[in-house]
């Protein structure tokens, strides 16, 4: 794209009130979007070009080499975007799982969320979150720690981290060959009302929504409503009855069809639209090791040499599959054929 027509849709982007979607109708109506400015380009969007050099960032515009598929099918998303980091776990051949939940979690909820960030990406998923206090970056964290990517979608300009402790998360995923992304241009402050544009997009991005925690009132819910729309698959997890954070995704499961989970294998399992009937390579080295003696998670850690994350995430796999079962203690047995083996 030349660059004034990449200079005239900056400026567009900048203009207050200007939405995604009369952005596109006014480019669309005037044939360009230096037809659509109207008038010479304002010295922000030069600034802006250079803020996003400083950052190391870029302006990312629909028809770009690598554009997000599922940005293309829908007609209300966003026709720009800035982005820090690598496209790469924006590819359609990878799959996009969003974990979002309340800022205000329980240790529950901070503990279940590390652990399906950490076995959605053990298992091969981009994790998809927010970056908010709480559940968004405790899942984002747990997929770091597991070696996966992640991709952030925030609700200001990539020069203004929100909340401010974030900022080293999003240095971190970027550094990790994660994403960071926003339709806003730098210089944008967190307002209220640029959460719904953010969770849109966040909904759009992603292949599956997970809720881990959230009140009846959260804004958790505004990313739901995008994804049913767009139908994209729901997913809850269930949480104490008597916790005001789990009414939330309690509601999900009983009047809108979420899917109740309770391991991440179960939501890849559902997604790929098959479960692991035979023994794979990445499971023969767990069979091996359980065919002498019952094993905690810890000891097959230490025994093969795979990565926490990744035995947790296989052996829930394992689990739904009929190849193990966890006993009392959290040691697991081999069942069936795989425990023909054992002396």
């Amino acid at each position: 794209m030349e660059r004034g027509e990449r200079l005239a849709w900056m400026a567009l982007a900048a203009t207050a009130g200007l939405g995604a979607k009369r952005l596109r109708a006014r480019v669309l109506a005037a044939g360009s979007a230096r037809a659509a400015l109207a008038g010479p380009l304002p010295d922000s969007a030069r600034q802006q070009a250079r803020t996003l050099r400083q950052l190391g960032a870029r302006c990312w515009i629909q028809g770009d080499p690598g554009w997000p598929a599922s940005l293309q099918l829908l007609p209300d998303t966003e026709p720009v975007l800035f982005l820090a980091g690598r496209r790469r776990p924006l590819a359609a051949t990878l799959q996009r799982i969003a974990v979002l939940g309340a800022r205000a979690c329980t240790p529950y909820g901070r503990e279940q969320a590390y652990r399906f960030g950490a076995g959605l990406a053990a298992g091969g998923a981009v994790v998809v979150s927010g970056g908010a206090r709480g559940i968004d970056q405790h899942a984002m964290w747990g997929a770091l720690k597991a070696g996966g990517k992640v991709v952030a979608v925030v609700g200001s300009g990539l020069d203004c981290p929100y909340p401010p402790e974030a900022a080293d998360l999003y240095r971190a995923i970027v550094a990790e060959g994660g994403t960071l992304l926003s339709p806003f241009p730098c210089g944008t402050p967190p307002r209220r009302g640029n959460f719904p544009r953010r969770n849109a997009l966040l909904a759009q991005l992603s292949d599956a929504v997970l809720v881990v925690e959230a009140a009846l009132r959260s804004g958790t819910f505004s990313t739901v409503h995008h994804a049913d729309r767009a139908s994209i698959p729901l997913y809850a997890m269930p949480g104490p009855v008597d916790s005001p954070v789990s009414q939330g995704p309690h509601e999900l499961i009983r009047e809108c069809a979420a899917t109740l989970v309770r391991s991440p294998a179960e939501i890849l399992a559902q997604l790929s639209k098959h479960t692991s009937a035979e023994a794979t390579p990445e499971h023969a080295p767990i069979l091996e090791a359980l065919q002498s003696h019952d094993l905690s998670a810890d000891e097959l850690h230490r025994r093969t040499g795979l990565a926490l994350p990744k035995i947790q995430y296989l052996l829930s796999e394992m689990q739904l599959a009929g190849k193990v079962r966890c006993l009392a203690g959290g040691l697991y047995h081999p069942c069936g054929p795989y425990a023909s083996a054992r002396p």
